[in-house]
């Protein structure tokens, strides 16, 4: 009946009615499993009720008010006390247009009426119907604001901001629209005063949160293809104490392997390039007789020189052993994690020989270093953009004429080799070759380079060939193995997700924000390589435990939608489905915001829209966003709407609270164009094994 058009005027006023309806919907909710059906369903009701063939041209259905206006005669609309929202239907001599919902505070102007027209009816159309090209004031209008436009192009351009390349009928376009606007805008509504003082008031009220705390100095994250050989670049890669963090149980268990490979008996004369700040140095001491430690670096020797000062057998040198001379007739040479550094096979050829040449026979080289993509991609290694690791290394040290490699224990992480030059005449011994387990990982930092199980593609790679104009946008809720059944659609176990997580790094893909995809829409511009967006609603605590170790090991960030009256609460709409799941506090949301999560707003409540007047939804989300400003101490422009329920009024209450980026809960990729306040995303289900994650990440044709 609705469909047809055919129920009486009277019959959407009547409660009974209504009653029937919400009744009807509640029970196909139930058939179906599917939370907030019946809410998602009454929503497409709503503005089905403005279609009816008999309805009058203003009527009042509860708080909705339902109004027709000609396009050429959008005069202001009084609205009544007690009414929430309008919905508005466009027509052109005596055809319906297009329909739109407005939240209503008060009396809607002429200027919003015009600008609500533009947004769902054809330019030219509303130009036509209003007669603009013979009213000289439009012409004047549209003079203005191409030179408005220019100079914000220019502005902009110098100010390094983003500028997207228009076309001349695009310039048109929006000179036209800006113009139309221009001259319908008058004296701000009773509407916009009502929502500017909500916001404001929300705003205000936000004092119990406190801001971050000050950012503290980060350890730096080097691989080797990022650093230059130059003293000066050196020295400041040691302002900060261990930048290479010596001390953890990774790097200290490799130290230990590599004393094991020593060879038995005294050791005289020894010798470590690149000994940093003498970590291993002070470690070897105690093996040798005399010990020169060298390095670039004069604070990093410096630093050594005090660790070692309890070793009267340890010299120290600062040392470029790449072009500078080197001690002869030594016993032991170690020269570990600094080789990556030559530019290409030929140098370390040359480097080798010089290393070589420098030993007494029978004297004993030790290096140790990381294993790389570049040397086996379908294996695990670093993703560093080097053109050789410990494989090659190893490989090329070994080939050197009187060099043999006499021992080598392997990790899945790193190689450590003991070379031995040979006498005279002497045949090489067959190498005796150990795989171990890897031990304790690298700390985050560094471990978010690794690629486990190999590349089917590397990230440099697919930068280097392929664009994006459409984005997969993740969208996950809870990272845990247990909890209410009904709720296991929206779960993820950690496992599976880590199998997701290493997926999207072996295959190359790079992690966006919302940040990202706002200045690439601006631009006009794709996205360089394979981006994805990985997006968590709610703000369970089991992000924090659970969910950024998995995305920080695989170099993969997220962006997570909070709630934020209940930060520190619990998922209190999930209780009619058991116990609900615990909240982040703001501890730890600041704590992630300074590890470089990003964070949008979930409302301040998680409501269902139907719940909620305009006024409380302008006042959640004004909220919810300060809250997060000061929180985070950054600009907070991304919203998802609880439930998905993010219908036309939730989008334009949003805009006006200053949000620029909106996500919802329809399934597609997000292109470049459209409506940035309603990009779809991917809903990562419960059950999907990893065959059926990979195909959700397929591009549409």
């Amino acid at each position: 009946m609705v469909g047809a058009g055919e129920i009486p005027d009277v019959l959407p006023r009547d409660p009974t009615f209504l009653n029937r309806v919400r009744t009807l919907f509640e029970a196909v909710e139930r058939a179906t499993g599917r939370m907030a059906f019946a809410r998602l369903l009454e929503f497409a009701l709503e503005p089905e009720l403005s279609t009816l063939k008999r309805l009058s041209p203003q009527v009042a259905v509860g708080n909705l008010l339902l109004v027709r206006r000609d396009i050429d005669d959008l005069q202001a609309i009084d609205v009544p006390r007690g009414i929430d929202s309008v919905h508005l239907e466009f027509r052109h001599r005596g055809r319906t247009l297009s329909r739109i919902d407005l939240p209503a505070f008060g009396g809607l102007s002429r200027g919003e009426l015009t600008a609500a027209a533009l947004e769902v009816v054809s330019l030219t159309l509303f130009a036509d119907a209003n007669r603009l090209a013979t009213k000289p004031g439009f012409w004047l209008h549209a003079l203005l604001q191409t030179v408005q436009i220019g100079c914000e192009t220019v502005l902009a351009r110098r100010r390094h901001r983003p500028v997207r390349a228009r076309s001349l009928r695009e310039l048109i376009r929006a000179v036209t629209r800006r113009a139309i606007l221009a001259r319908a805008k008058g004296v701000s509504s009773a509407n916009e005063q009502v929502f500017a003082r909500l916001i404001e008031e929300a705003r205000s009220s936000i004092s119990t949160v406190s801001p971050p705390p000050a950012p503290r100095l980060a350890r730096p994250t080097i691989s080797p293809d990022r650093q230059s050989r130059g003293r000066r670049q050196w020295e400041s890669l040691y302002v900060a104490t261990d930048p290479w963090n010596y001390a953890s149980p990774y790097e200290q268990l490799k130290y230990r392997r590599t004393l094991e490979l020593l060879p038995p008996g005294p050791i005289g004369k020894a010798m470590e390039l690149g000994c940093a700040e003498g970590r291993f140095s002070e470690m070897l001491a105690p093996r040798v007789g005399t010990l020169i430690a060298a390095d670039i670096s004069a604070t990093a020797l410096s630093r050594a020189r005090s660790r070692c000062e309890g070793h009267a057998n340890v010299a120290f040198r600062r040392l470029d052993f790449f072009e500078e001379s080197l001690p002869q007739d030594l016993d032991l040479l170690v020269c570990s994690e600094v080789l990556y550094y030559l530019p290409d096979v030929a140098e370390l050829r040359r480097v080798g020989t010089r290393l070589a040449a420098a030993l007494a026979p029978g004297g004993r080289l030790l290096t140790a270093h990381a294993l790389v993509l570049a040397d086996d991609p379908d294996r695990t290694g670093f993703d560093w953009n080097e053109r050789f690791g410990g494989a090659l290394i190893g490989e090329t040290l070994g080939a050197l004429p009187g060099l043999a490699l006499e021992r080598s224990v392997e990790t899945d992480l790193y190689r450590i080799d003991s070379f031995r030059r040979l006498a005279e005449g002497e045949t090489a011994p067959a190498p005796v070759v150990e795989t171990v387990p890897l031990g304790p990982p690298p700390e985050p930092a560094y471990a978010r380079s690794i690629v486990w199980n190999g590349a089917a593609a590397r990230r440099a790679e697919v930068r280097a060939r392929e664009t994006a104009d459409r984005v997969p946008i993740l969208m996950y809720h809870r990272i845990a193995a247990d909890g209410p059944r009904d709720l296991a659609r929206w779960r993820l176990s950690a496992a599976a997700f880590a199998e997701q997580m290493r997926w999207l790094r072996r295959h190359g893909y790079h992690a966006v924000t919302s940040d990202d995809m706002r200045r690439h829409r601006a631009r006009g511009h794709p996205l360089a390589g394979r981006p994805v967006m990985i997006s968590f609603d709610d703000g369970y605590r089991d992000f924090h435990e659970q969910a950024w170790p998995i995305l920080r090991a695989n170099d993969l960030t997220a962006e997570v939608f909070i709630v934020t009256d209940l930060v520190g609460d619990a998922a209190r709409w999930d209780s009619g489905y058991g116990t609900p799941a615990p909240l982040m506090d703001w501890p730890q949301i600041q704590e992630l915001a300074g590890a470089g999560v990003r964070f949008g707003s979930h409302l301040a409540s998680h409501s269902h829209m139907a719940d909620l007047t305009n006024a409380e939804i302008v006042a959640e989300a004004a909220r919810s966003r300060a809250m997060l400003e000061r929180a985070t101490g950054r600009d907070c422009l991304a919203i998802a709407a609880p439930f998905g329920e993010g219908d036309d009024r939730f989008v334009r209450i949003a805009r006006r609270c200053g949000y620029e980026t909106g996500f919802t809960t329809e399934p597609g990729f997000a292109g470049l164009t459209g409506d940035a306040m309603r990009l779809p995303r991917i809903e990562v289900m419960g059950d999907w094994p990893l065959e059926a994650f990979a195909r959700a990440l397929r591009p549409p044709r």
